[in-house]
């Protein structure tokens, strides 16, 4: 099935069914063996690309089958892929396959290693082998990572990806019951010191993190840390504010599975990477277009499109493979799905892709306020849910906002609140990944579930009463109080199922409406 291209050739990426025994399926996970699995897969593909078939990383916990439902929904797979991930699927209920070649993750890993290291960033590299891509660090850019997230998703891979170009084994940070900062402040503790060292967290990690309960953990990580990379999901104000308190090393990172993780920290995209806002209307927001080596241009599970590429060997079993993996492997937002806009003329060139994301640059700093396709349109008027929560955050409530069905307003703007009855000391989720080396704990990782967040209960009434000065579109209209929130992927909400749920209890009487007690 893998197809054979011609130097300077027009060809169809591929034009045979896909089969799971085309593919070399890896099972991802956080644990120490989960870490090992996915490292050994992906070393020899980044060292040697073009000659194994691509690794499939799939969940620990997948239901049987799962390859084979996988391998049907792919119609195209060019040759130069040489591992698949499947986004969040936030919205759509369904993850979407991304292909990523050599070029793209080793583009990525090179780009935040640079940025992260002290002094100018380098002009961006394109390496296309392991080996490129080690030869281009810079005195200072090589690291220590400790990894504490799932290896079959893009941030996880990626600290993997950096490990490996570093030439250094991480250190895996491996929850038995769940997240646990003292845990990950030992396995902090036990890293080499004698590089810098970094760390990559979800909000929900970073938020348990942060609790009185936790400062000395937390003062640990701030001594012993030089960069923590925070991304997966947008990070609530009352939780940066509370870290930056603590002077915890904090990145913001936006990025996603078709940018390779993370493209932009702090607002500044990566070197080579290239922003555009589409159409931005009166205030400057519009559509987020990212440029750049990194960007995966197209699904592999929509039809196939044409492209040049240069030729390559044809691809053996794992086994026959020349293996020129190191000999110590080791060491995003992802945030929205995407739609490809611009196809490279070849392998070197970048893409572009149109993200589901709003934003606005402002002197060259990227402020992303959300998804498109998350805006609420209530009485004719389009509400961005992220604008409303980071006002309520900014007042000192943190909490959901959805749209919920409704004949009057089109979509009812609802908050969504813990129960009356929560305690005030939920535990993150546990979430992991990263390269192998040094376990400090073992265990494997399941279901994601979002502990909500903590705040004091309130009416609805008390709610509007802090959205007073806001627009009286962006003010809400109802409540509900719900336990854990339902997720995709490390720490994002899935507002899709969750928009379900507010809906589930309204039309139940349960939760306040304005103007009717519920």
């Amino acid at each position: 099935m893998f197809e054979r291209y011609r130097e300077g050739v027009s060809t169809p990426v591929s034009s045979n069914p896909v089969n799971a025994r085309d593919l070399d399926v890896v099972v991802g996970g956080t644990n120490d063996a989960a870490v090992e699995r996915v490292s050994a897969a992906l070393a020899p593909r980044l060292a040697s690309p073009g000659v194994r078939p691509p690794a499939l990383l799939i969940a620990p916990d997948s239901a049987p089958g799962e390859p084979e439902r996988i391998a049907e929904r792919i119609r195209h797979l060019p040759g130069d892929v040489e591992v698949i991930v499947r986004t969040s699927g936030s919205t759509s209920g369904l993850g979407r396959l991304v292909g990523l070649t050599a070029r793209q993750l080793l583009s990525s890993a090179q780009a935040t290693l640079t940025r992260l290291a002290p002094g100018p960033d380098a002009d961006a590299a394109r390496p296309a082998t392991l080996a490129d891509a080690r030869a281009a660090l810079r005195p200072g850019e090589g690291a220590q990572w400790v990894t504490s997230l799932p290896t079959h998703h893009i941030a996880g891979l990626q600290v993997l990806t950096r490990a490996l170009v570093a030439d250094t084994a991480p250190v895996v940070a491996d929850f038995p019951h769940g997240f646990d900062p003292q845990i990950l402040a030992a396995c902090v503790r036990a890293a080499p010191a004698h590089r810098p060292r970094y760390l990559s967290l979800v909000p929900t990690q970073l938020d348990t993190l942060v609790q009185p309960d936790h400062r000395d953990a937390a003062r640990a990580l701030a001594e012993r840390l030089d960069a923590i990379l925070v991304g997966g999901a947008a990070l609530a104000p009352s939780i940066a504010a509370r870290a930056a308190a603590l002077h915890l090393p904090i990145r913001r990172t936006y990025g996603m599975s078709e940018t390779g993780g993370g493209c932009v920290y702090d607002g500044v995209p990566l070197p080579g990477v290239r922003l555009t806002i589409l159409e931005p209307d009166h205030e400057g927001v519009g559509r987020i277009q990212i440029t750049g080596p990194m960007v995966v241009p197209a699904y592999l599970d929509e039809e196939a499109q044409t492209r040049h590429t240069e030729p390559r060997r044809d691809r053996q079993a794992p086994h026959s493979a020349p293996d020129q993996a190191p000999s110590e492997p080791g060491d995003t937002p992802a945030l929205a799905e995407s739609r490809p806009t611009a196809w490279p003329a070849s392998e070197h060139a970048d893409a572009t892709i149109t993200t589901s994301d709003l934003g606005v640059l402002s002197d060259g700093i990227l402020t992303v306020l959300g998804r498109a396709d998350d805006v609420i349109i209530s009485g004719g008027v389009n509400v961005s849910p992220t604008r409303v929560e980071h006002a309520l955050a900014e007042r000192g409530l943190d909490a959901v906002v959805v749209g919920v069905p409704d004949e009057h307003w089109g979509q009812l703007l609802t908050v969504v609140l813990p129960p009356a009855d929560a305690k005030s000391t939920p535990t993150g989720a546990p979430v992991g990944g990263e390269a192998p080396a040094k376990a400090c704990a073992p265990d494997d990782l399941h279901a994601l579930t979002r502990s909500r967040p903590r705040a004091a209960p309130r009416t609805l009434g008390e709610v509007r009463a802090l959205c007073a000065d806001l627009p009286a579109a962006e003010r809400p209209r109802a409540l509900v109080r719900l336990g854990d929130l339902p997720t995709r992927g490390p720490g994002k909400i899935d507002r899709r199922a969750l928009a379900h749920l507010a809906a589930t209890e309204l039309n139940a009487g349960r939760g306040e409406v304005r103007g009717a007690q519920r």
